[in-house]
């Protein structure tokens, strides 16, 4: 519908600023190409799954309107002091389910691996934590990437292409980091 909008001001413009028959006719010719492209697949409304046992505990995934897919998973914390709590929602479980729940509305996995804010109740710094272990011991950040957990699932779904986006940081010191990985 937005693009619809668009297109109408696009040409509603045209049409008044045009000072030649021929102008107008270009832009008509536009709206034709503009209206010859295939529609984008609806997208199904957001997943989320959350705990029956700790509500804490929690998957979520959407599609954004360029087409990329964005997951948060909160399925275990790490306690200050180290103990682990988990949850009995299955990462690689969820991650097929999502595949599955949005298949066909998507064009692109983004993720982001962020260190924790030091006042985050629940800290996901798991996997920026895993990134900079690897990186500080001579890794690259690509192959640091390749081998956490969301990528392996990504690969193991057909994924192949990974494109580093933005970074923050350095080799074992990266506060954020955000890529995609297309098929």
């Amino acid at each position: 519908m937005t693009r619809f909008l668009i297109i109408c001001l696009c040409l509603l413009a045209s049409v008044v600023l045009a000072e030649e028959a021929d102008f107008c006719r270009d832009a008509t010719s536009a709206e034709a190409l503009w209206f010859r492209h295939r529609a984008l697949p609806v997208t199904p409304p957001a997943y989320e799954r959350r705990s029956a046992r700790d509500p804490r505990f929690f998957v979520r995934a959407d599609v954004d309107f360029t087409g990329a897919l964005s997951l948060v998973f909160l399925t275990k914390i790490v306690a200050p002091d180290g103990t682990v709590q988990r949850s009995e929602l299955r990462a690689e479980e969820e991650f097929t389910r999502i595949l599955e729940h949005f298949d066909g509305t998507y064009n692109r996995l983004r993720l982001v691996y962020a260190a924790p804010e030091p006042d985050e109740e629940f800290p996901l710094g798991d996997m920026i934590a895993e990134v900079n272990h690897q990186t500080a011991a001579g890794v690259s950040l690509r192959s640091a990437l390749s081998g956490t957990f969301f990528v392996r699932q990504a690969y193991r779904h057909g994924f192949s292409s990974l494109y580093i986006d933005n970074v923050d940081g350095a080799d074992g010191h990266y506060e954020l980091v955000v890529f995609e990985l297309k098929r």
